[in-house]
C-alpha cells in the first residue's frame, strides 16, 4: 500500500476525491491533463507522502515531453518518454515497502551471445556431471580407489576448464574464443584478440587446471605449455580431420614463425577451491615465458 490510511483520513473528504480522481485521471490518461491538475493541488498532494511525489515527478516528466514535443512537431517526429535526459526519468530502488534504499537499481549482463563459448560451457557442465555421477555410483558400488581416483580427475578437470573460462572473461573482455574444451589433441582452450576490422591481433592459449594440478612434465612432446610442446600441439593439429582445428593449427603455427603480428602468448590457469567450491583461478609459471613468437 502506497499510502496510509491515517494520512488519508487527514485529508478532507472532497479534497481526498479531488486528489484521487487525478491519480485515476493519470493512469487512465497517461497523464493528459494530469499536469494542471497536479499543480493545483500540490499543496493536498503533499499529504499523500509517496503517491503524491510519484504524481509530481510524473507531472515534470510530462510537461518537459510537452516541451519537447513542440519542438519535434515541425520536424514531423513525435516525442517519446525515451527522449527526456536521463535524470528526469531516473527510476530510484526502493525495498519492499517502497523505501529508498540510495543505491542505483544494478542491470544483469546480457548473455554471451558467442556460440564457441556457449558450447564450451555447456561440454564442461554435462562432463563434470557424467564424472560426478560415475564417481559417486563407483564409490557407492565399493570400487577401487584407482577407478574412483579416475573419475575425480576428470571432474577435477572440469572445474579447472569453469575457473580458467571465467578468469578469461573477466580479464580478457575484448578476447573470443576460438576453441574451446573436446576430448583429443590440442589446447584446452585457444582465444583471439581482433583488430575492428576482424584481423587477429593476438592468440592466447590457455592450459587449465584443476585444484593442485601442476603442468605436465617429461613427456615425449615436450614439458606442458613449454615452446617444443606448443609446437608439437600445432602439428597435432593440422593433421586433424576436423578442418577447423586443422585451421587454428595452421593458423597458430604460420603466427608463430611469420609473426608477430599476430602474436601467440600462453597462460596456465589452476582453479582455486574453497570448502569444495571453485572460487577462481591463479597463473601458473610457464616453462618458457608467457610468449611464443
Amino acid at each position: 500500500q502506497a499510502q496510509h490510511t491515517i494520512e488519508i483520513t487527514n485529508v478532507a473528504g472532497s479534497a481526498a476525491f479531488e486528489v484521487i480522481l487525478t491519480i485515476i485521471m493519470a493512469a487512465v490518461t497517461g497523464g493528459v491533463g494530469v499536469v494542471a491538475a497536479v499543480g493545483s493541488k500540490a499543496h493536498l498532494i503533499k499529504k499523500f507522502q509517496k503517491v503524491g511525489d510519484l504524481l509530481q515527478d510524473f507531472a515534470k516528466a510530462t510537461r518537459s515531453l510537452k516541451i519537447q514535443g513542440k519542438k519535434r512537431k515541425a520536424k514531423g517526429n513525435a516525442a517519446k518518454f525515451s527522449d527526456l535526459e536521463a535524470d528526469q526519468v531516473q527510476a530510484k530502488k526502493t525495498d519492499a515497502h517502497g523505501a529508498e534504499d540510495g543505491k542505483p537499481s544494478k542491470s544483469t549482463p546480457p548473455a554471451t551471445t558467442d556460440q564457441k563459448l556457449i558450447d564450451h560451457n555447456q561440454a564442461v557442465a554435462e562432463h563434470k556431471k557424467v564424472y560426478e555421477d560415475k564417481r559417486d555410483q563407483a564409490i557407492e558400488d565399493g570400487k577401487s580407489n584407482r577407478t574412483v581416483g579416475s573419475y575425480k580427475a576428470r571432474v577435477t578437470e572440469a572445474k579447472g576448464e569453469a575457473a580458467a573460462t571465467d578468469y578469461m572473461t573477466q580479464n580478457y573482455p575484448d578476447a573470443t574464443m576460438e576453441k574451446g574444451f573436446s576430448q583429443g589433441s590440442g589446447y584446452d582452450q585457444v582465444w583471439a584478440k581482433r583488430a575492428p576490422d576482424g584481423t587477429v591481433e593476438e592468440y592466447i592459449i590457455v592450459e587449465a587446471k584443476g585444484p593442485g594440478a601442476k603442468l605436465s612434465e617429461g613427456a615425449a612432446k615436450g614439458d606442458q605449455m613449454s615452446a617444443q610442446w606448443v609446437d608439437n600441439t600445432n602439428l597435432e593439429m593440422m593433421n586433424s580431420k576436423n578442418p577447423e582445428t586443422s585451421q587454428l593449427g595452421q593458423d597458430l603455427y604460420n603466427a608463430i614463425y611469420n609473426g608477430p603480428p599476430p602474436k601467440v602468448s600462453g597462460i596456465g590457469l589452476e582453479a582455486v577451491e574453497s570448502d569444495g567450491s571453485v572460487i577462481g583461478a591463479k597463473e601458473i609459471t610457464l616453462p618458457n615465458g608467457n610468449s611464443f613468437n
